[in-house]
């Protein structure tokens, strides 16, 4: 009875997860090195999925999340997601970025006072309309179950989640408000969209004679005097850094059984585990909003599975012919060890409950009907040496690097202190001097920008844009290694000089001549006839494509205005070009055009104009939520999300 309730919180949620995250899952998803972003080691996020600023993301959050997404997907592509499918997504990922995302925004709403009310809260679950039959509250007991019988631990928990979801509404609500978009940009925004032309083209590509194609110094020149607005830049700092490169410093380290034995016994607690079982299901899904029919269709199932098991049939032969968790199928539908906390609690009671090789009735989670066995049991205890060998060799490896890398940072940082390095030469034979440290240079860059060598570092360019000339900084914790940063230059926002920018000036100087060149040839070759002759004399093919006045045409990238501009010059059957694009060169006849109609933006107006609103929304928000990741501290439990397996 509750399907109505629950549809609609989390319909807002997860169409949030896959519109929003189509448009801007680029932006969102930079595990690299944005902002404090960290792993799971040493970070006692416990059974936690992550922590974003010190608010929890639990793992049960994460898993029902996780299986909601699932769900939309397979409605999406009319099928059940298979594990290529699923690896190709970096669904995990995608849903745990989405999570993060919205704690970060529920944390910025509650900056702007805009965190839902509990009285929010109340007046939404009184116009939930199964609770409120008549329009009078159903009451506390059957309130309660009610919302234990949709799979939430407690009333507290769902009253959460629906404070949250309220709040984001309320945070998306204040954007959407925020967007104001004039008649006049609605109309030519249409414009756009709406006059449209069909055309057959055929492309000489620059290719053919790029290798050949050489540009003069002089060239050169005029191409950056020419396009000059393109190399402009903001503030810039330059800096060169001496940094201990964890990488190199690893693969210099191979510990013996000495070693690890006496750091084992060291961190033997860290290696203490609870019991736990080793178990394999075969899962028949049963969707959360399934019929009373659907629901029994899968128990039957399930039932006939338990029978054929019971009589002697092959288990893992059954759980890849008939299980739907991916994740386990293609193993037998073995799922490995898990202690207690890791899974749902129907599936881990039960599995928990098992004797070895029983073969469980249908276990009913909110993901279907699953048939357990369990092939072993481990008790509490430390896992032996042996087994923790590789994870202990890793672990010593990477602590014992770090130790080094640090140290070696901490001699060269107070070698650079004591004789104030004043140019690049000196800070290099610092370096030199300084056992497993190396001398970089960031090149310029800008404070939001990525730092060459480095990447997005906000501690770097933090402290950079705080310097001046000749300062030196603490030790910088960076994904490559601890660094100390020496700044060598800050320059004012302007044009990048030609020396600065050479390489790409002299590249795109080129790749302009080639077009150039192409279109002289294709021209040459042209004379009169027709499109398909010119094709066929030089080997080309034609292609036939819709184009749009914003520039998109099929198979073409890169800046095609020229083109578009020639056709929309034209008229229909008339043959344009050739013209000179970034891959070479194009001729185009055009087919038919359709032009502005008034009439049909009349009544396209409202609807069109409110897409673009949320359009803008949107991207406001991909723009905040750019800036409050470069601030935060998230850490995510990528061990734990590791053993993610759907259904379990």
């Amino acid at each position: 009875m509750l399907k109505v309730m629950r549809d609609s919180f989390q319909q807002l949620k997860w169409i949030l997860v896959f519109i929003v995250a189509l448009f801007v899952l680029l932006i969102f998803v930079d595990w690299g090195g944005a902002g404090r972003t960290g792993g799971s080691g040493g970070n006692d996020l416990g059974s936690a999925a992550a922590r974003v600023d010190g608010d929890t993301i639990s793992f049960d959050e994460y898993r029902r999340a996780l299986f909601y997404a699932e769900q939309r997907l397979e409605q999406m592509y009319g099928q059940k997601l298979t594990p290529q499918m699923r690896e190709s997504l970096g669904l995990e990922k995608q849903v745990i970025a989405q999570l993060v995302d919205e704690a970060l925004l529920r944390s910025e709403a509650r900056r702007m006072n805009l965190e839902a009310t509990d009285e929010e809260v109340r007046k939404t679950i009184l116009e939930i309309p199964v609770l409120n039959p008549d329009g009078k509250f159903v009451g506390a007991e059957l309130y309660k179950t009610y919302i234990l019988g949709q799979g939430y631990p407690s009333v507290n928990d769902f009253e959460r989640e629906l404070k949250a979801d309220l709040t984001l509404r309320k945070m998306q609500s204040a954007l959407m408000s925020s967007v104001a978009i004039s008649p006049a940009a609605a109309e030519a925004a249409f414009r756009v969209r709406s006059e449209t032309a069909k055309v057959q083209y055929l492309l000489f590509p620059s290719d053919r004679i790029a290798a050949t194609t050489q540009v003069t110094p002089a060239e050169v020149e005029a191409h950056y005097k020419a396009n000059s607005n393109k190399y402009a830049h903001g503030e810039q700092r330059r800096v060169r850094y001496l940094i201990a490169d964890l990488a190199q410093l690893r693969a210099k380290l191979t510990p013996g059984d000495a070693e690890l034995k006496a750091y084992y016994e060291q961190n033997k607690e860290s290696f203490k585990s609870r019991d736990a079982v080793r178990a394999a299901h075969i899962l028949i899904p049963v969707a959360p909003d399934a019929s009373a029919e659907a629901t029994a269709a899968a128990k039957a199932k399930a039932d006939a599975l338990v029978k054929q098991l019971r009589a002697g049939a092959d288990f893992a032969k059954l759980a890849a012919e008939n299980s739907e968790d991916p994740g386990s199928k293609t193993r037998g539908g073995d799922v490995g060890f898990f202690e207690r906390g890791r899974m749902v609690p129907e599936f881990e009671n039960a599995a928990f409950s098992l004797q070895i090789g029983e073969i469980s009735e249908p276990v009913k989670t909110q993901f279907g009907f699953h048939i357990l066995r369990v092939s072993e049991k481990r008790p509490e205890g430390y896992r032996p040496f042996e087994e923790a060998r590789a994870e202990l060799s890793a672990r010593y490896t990477d602590e014992r690097s770090r130790t080094m890398a640090r140290d070696a940072v901490a001699i060269a940082r107070t070698k650079m202190e004591k004789d104030k390095p004043k140019d690049e030469a000196a800070l290099r034979a610092i370096a030199e001097a300084s056992p497993n440290v190396a001398i970089n240079d960031t090149k310029w860059f800008e404070k939001s920008g990525s730092i060459f060598g480095l990447g997005r570092v906000a501690a770097v360019s933090d402290w950079a844009f705080g310097a001046k000339a000749g300062d030196i900084s603490e030790i910088i914790d960076t994904d490559r290694g601890p660094i100390v940063a020496w700044l060598e230059a800050t320059r004012s926002a302007g044009i990048s000089e030609l020396a600065d920018v050479k390489e790409r000036v002299e590249a795109e100087a080129r790749r302009t001549k080639a077009a150039a060149s192409a279109a002289a040839e294709l021209k040459a070759a042209a004379g009169s006839d027709s499109i398909e002759a010119v094709a066929k004399k030089l080997g080309l093919t034609v292609e036939e494509s819709n184009v749009t006045r914003g520039g998109n045409v099929q198979k073409l990238s890169g800046d095609v205005s020229a083109l578009v501009d020639a056709v929309f010059s034209g008229t229909a059957g008339e043959t344009v070009g050739p013209v000179a694009v970034e891959q070479g060169a194009v001729m185009a006849r055009i087919v038919e055009k359709k032009q502005f109609d008034p009439a049909v933006w009349a009544t396209e107006k409202e609807r069109f104009t409110e897409n673009m609103r949320s359009t803008e929304a949107r991207r406001m928000q991909a723009a905040l939520l750019e800036k409050l990741r470069k601030s935060a501290k998230i850490v995510t439990n990528e061990q734990l999300l590791g053993t993610t397996r759907q259904g379990v």
